[in-house]
């Protein structure tokens, strides 16, 4: 009669995978085993079934001193031999096994062996099995003194209740679960032939039931806890290198979040990061993964396509890398360095790391690159002419190789000219025309020139073009962008300075800059089709080629010479190497030393005399919001895709549009001005209705409808308030002059006003007849803003920055944990009052809160505008927002006239974060696969 015991056992190897260890006792011997060394006196022979693993020193003392300590209980069998064999769940043999630990579940696998051989006589199974498990690192502790470890599992008690699971349902079960037991005949039919008395067999039938059932719960309760415990550690780490990952990787935090939200799926900190991740900064787009390190990025020039080079290979896409739409066959040892597409002719050059030139046809992909040329020497820049015609290359010597391209895309019998130029260290080709090459240097030591204009006609002799200002080594040139169509041209120096020049006269012009900027030399330069927008990609104080603490890429407006918005892309580590402009769109695309390529929405150009008001909810459209700009026009933005349609204009010849509201029932439409006077509209026809004038000039900063719809409230900003019927235009009276006004709101029931003050004062005053005042709350700083929480009360916003919850008599309730540096300025709370929005006007942040828990789940950083109007009000910050009806998006008005949507659904979140990440397919594919660690 041969026993087994099978226990589910964890290898130190492999902790994430429970493995079976099964111990066989044959009276007769197993007909073929190998391993394992000869018994010692007194005990069987304990070998490894075939095929026996591998085993380290410690798990081979731990398994003797296992079997030693058997051997010396009472009921150890005197013949037969002792057989193991440890496997995965799936059948296969674990081929190493290492660690002492795994000694525990051996003895522990003995001991119950005993149990079985001293008691059973014709077992119903005959193979008897223990399902049971252990942690990693032993249940039991060490296997020294395992006699003393292993006494309560070998009590009396136990010794059926343990020895009952189904073997079957044991081994299929997975990892985690809880093995079957037997049925309760089945104990019985098991306990009617041991050696127990008769008188003892139903209670021993209880208390086997009894025990087993506690056992195996037990058992699947540590599993679930050890699972939870990893489980948890695993989302605390990838919570934590999403953080990390934010600013300098976001292709790597994308992929950090999404794993976190599919191991916690409803938690508040994965969908903050996840947030987090998706709009650690709202103007990137996508990120297209590469297989190897970027070599250069450049657009067709109908921008219809994307030329990017990666490794040993060049890539053709759609403008949005969304979609391939060629592929190079791969060079052989060797890298693609450089990439320029030859003018309309659908043809793209490229320089190698082993110095060739080559032709590629993207028309005809399988075509591998035509070589043009072999320099055999480093080459350290490529240009082509406007026109496609020519083609010219540089090393770090004082030459420059200009050859004709023929129609078919080959050299010309003229073959190539090498021309000779002044200085070394050559770095940038462009073509200001298609007879002008114009060469740059990054070193100007010996009075060598750093920028020089060859005339390829030979008409006229080689010119130096002085770059003038700082000392002679800070004017090497770190970069060329050219637009010839536009005469324009674009250098930057390793001294960090900018200078705009007319291709026809050569004339140059400064670009001035914050001492910041002169310090940070340029490494790239691209240009837009226009040329009056320009990408700018520095590293602080280091050549053009090195590292550097701190890259930065800025777009800027060359016609008014300031930059257009805050950074585009910041890293502490990566050097930026390739920028693209999009032909017509101005979309950029920039890849740095990691393998991707990031796209971004265009740059913008304030419009500082068109700042944002006022965000308003559509309640006629879920998926919109209505934003009204400085000079009254209002429109209706579609969060989903940023489409535009104009609604109304609210224009008055001296006066400028300050804040709107919606009736109760969504029908009218009031816009305040600052010239004392609000104006009607019917919605959403836009109709003009009436005009109601202040009786004193003052600007009115905020406007509330009352729940019935029957009463208007404006505050100004001398502090009086006036109130009207807008359906006849019938003033209802003045609260006279307190202060200035922070904000107006009417209580959930209508019957009072609350009128806010920026001193510190808010008043809650009746509505009907002539207005007065029946309660007084002080706060110690100013009120800065509030919304309607849904319930009768207010969220609000201070001064000082702090948020807080008020019922609708003005008592406190509760100070959220949550808070901003400065006033808040703004609040919206989402249509499930589950999100609560805030801004700050000065501090350029704006969070989106749980109001239930206090929980930041996304602090979205401002668009600032560096260079803007003195005034804080005009620097590109957060004004205004508001949630759509579907509370799906959150959309966003700055001071720079311009909107910013979040979308905050689970799918659309999923899928721009899905986008962002850097995988081969699966969004949660593992970081090594993402290079990001």
């Amino acid at each position: 009669m041969r026993l087994s015991v099978v226990l589910a056992a964890t290898t130190p190897g492999a902790p994430a995978e429970r493995c079976l260890l099964r111990v066989t006792y044959d009276p007769r011997g197993p007909a073929s085993t190998t391993g394992g060394g000869a018994a010692r006196p007194g005990q069987l022979p304990l070998r490894a079934q075939q095929p026996a693993p591998v085993t380290d020193r410690s798990f081979d003392e731990a398994l003797d001193a296992a079997h030693a300590w058997a051997a010396g209980q009472a009921g150890y069998p005197r013949g037969g031999e002792l057989t193991w064999r440890l496997t995965h769940r799936d059948g296969r043999p674990v081929t190493e096994v290492g660690g002492g630990s795994l000694g525990a579940s051996m003895a522990t696998a003995l001991s119950f062996l005993l149990i079985l051989h001293k008691s059973a006589r014709r077992p119903v199974d005959p193979e008897a099995v223990l399902s049971a498990t252990v942690d990693p690192a032993g249940l039991l502790g060490p296997v020294s003194h395992i006699d003393t470890k292993v006494t309560a599992l070998a009590a009396p008690r136990l010794r059926l209740g343990l020895a009952l699971a189904d073997h079957g349902t044991a081994e299929r079960a997975r990892p985690g679960s809880q093995p079957a037991l037997s049925p309760l005949v089945s104990v019985a039919e098991a306990v009617r032939h041991t050696r127990l008395p008769r008188s003892w067999r139903l209670a021993a039938v209880v208390m086997a039931s009894v025990t087993a059932l506690g056992t195996g719960g037990w058992a699947w309760h540590q599993q679930d806890v050890n699972a939870r415990a990893r489980q948890e550690r695993g989302v605390s780490d990838l919570l934590a290198r999403t953080d990390a990952a934010l600013s300098s990787a976001p292709e790597c935090a994308a992929s950090f979040a999404l794993r976190a939200r599919e191991l916690r799926p409803g938690a508040e900190d994965t969908r903050a990061r996840l947030l987090a991740a998706a709009y650690s900064d709202p103007r990137l787009r996508d990120v297209l993964p590469l297989d190897a390190p970027g070599g250069a990025v450049a657009y067709t020039p109908d921008g219809r396509s994307l030329a990017v080079a990666a490794g040993a290979g060049v890539r053709v896409y759609d403008a949005g890398g969304k979609k391939l739409l060629a592929r190079m066959p791969l060079l052989k040892n060797d890298q693609v360095t450089f990439l320029v597409p030859l003018g309309d002719r659908g043809l793209l050059a490229m320089a190698t790391s082993q110095g060739t030139v080559r032709l590629w046809d993207p028309a005809a992909p399988a075509s591998p690159a035509r070589l043009l040329a072999d320099e055999k020497r480093e080459l350290t820049a490529l240009a082509a002419s406007p026109d496609g015609a020519r083609l010219a290359w540089s090393g770090a010597d004082p030459t420059v190789t200009v050859t004709t391209i023929g129609a078919a895309g080959t050299a010309t019998a003229a073959g190539s000219r090498r021309l000779p130029v002044k200085g070394s260290s050559l770095n940038s080709l462009a073509f200001t025309s298609a007879e002008t090459l114009v060469v740059g240097s990054s070193s100007s030591q010996s009075g060598a020139p750093s920028l020089q204009a060859l005339d390829l006609t030979g008409r006229a002799p080689l010119r130096t073009l002085q770059l003038g200002g700082g000392p002679l080594r800070m004017n090497g040139i770190g970069a060329i962008a050219v637009q010839p169509s536009r005469h324009r041209m674009l250098t930057g120096n390793i001294g960090g300075t900018l200078k705009v020049w007319d291709t026809r006269t050569m004339k140059a012009t400064r670009i001035p800059q914050s001492r910041a900027g002169r310090a940070s030399g340029v490494g790239a330069l691209a240009l837009s089709t226009d040329g009056r927008t320009a990408l700018v990609a520095r590293n602080n104080g280091v050549g053009p080629t090195g590292g550097s603490s701190m890259n930065t890429v800025q777009a800027w407006d060359l016609e008014q010479r300031r930059p257009m918005e805050s950074t585009y892309f910041g890293s502490r580590f990566a050097f930026t190497a390739f920028l693209a402009l999009r032909p017509a769109t101005n979309e950029a695309s920039i890849i740095t030393t990691s393998a991707a390529v990031t796209f971004w929405r265009p740059p913008r150009k304030p419009t500082f005399d068109r700042p944002v008001m006022s965000v308003l909810t559509d309640p006629l459209h879920e998926t919109s919001a209505l934003v009204l700009d400085f000079d009254g026009t209002l429109t209706r933005v579609r969060a989903g895709d940023g489409t535009t349609t104009t609604v109304l204009r609210s224009r008055r010849a001296s006066a400028h549009a300050l804040s709107m509201a919606l009736s109760p029932g969504h029908d009218m439409l009031a816009i305040s001005h600052s010239d004392a006077t609000v104006g009607l509209f019917s919605y959403p026809e836009g109709r003009f209705l009436r005009t109601l004038v202040a009786p004193a000039p003052t600007s009115l900063y905020r406007i509330a409808f009352a729940p019935g719809g029957d009463r208007l409230a404006a505050g100004g900003g001398p502090g009086a308030i006036y109130q009207w019927n807008p359906g006849t235009g019938k003033p209802l009276g003045t609260l006279p002059h307190r202060g200035s006004v922070a904000w107006v709101s009417f209580t959930e029931q209508g019957n009072r006003l609350v009128a806010a003050y920026r001193d510190g004062d808010a008043n809650l005053v009746a509505g009907s007849g002539t207005p007065r005042p029946v309660r007084t709350t002080q706060s110690r700083y100013g009120w800065g803003s509030a919304v309607p929480d849904g319930a009768g009360g207010f969220y609000v916003g201070f001064a000082d920055g702090r948020l807080a919850r008020y019922t609708g008599k003005l008592e406190p309730v509760r100070d959220l944990p949550v808070q901003h540096t400065t006033g808040v300025s703004a609040m919206a709370l989402s249509p499930d009052t589950h999100l609560l929005a805030t801004t700050s006007r000065n501090e350029d942040d704006t969070l989106l809160t749980d109001p239930g828990t206090g929980a930041v789940l996304l602090r979205l950083p401002g668009t600032d505008i560096p260079g803007g109007k003195a005034s804080p009000f005009f620097h590109g910050g957060y004004v205004s927002l508001a949630f759509t009806a579907d509370g799906h998006h959150l959309v966003l008005g700055t001071t720079s006239g311009h909107t910013e949507v979040v979308h905050l659904a689970e799918d659309a979140l999923r899928s721009r974060v899905g986008r962002l990440a850097t995988t081969k397919g699966s969004p949660t594919a593992s970081a090594s696969d993402l290079r990001c660690s």
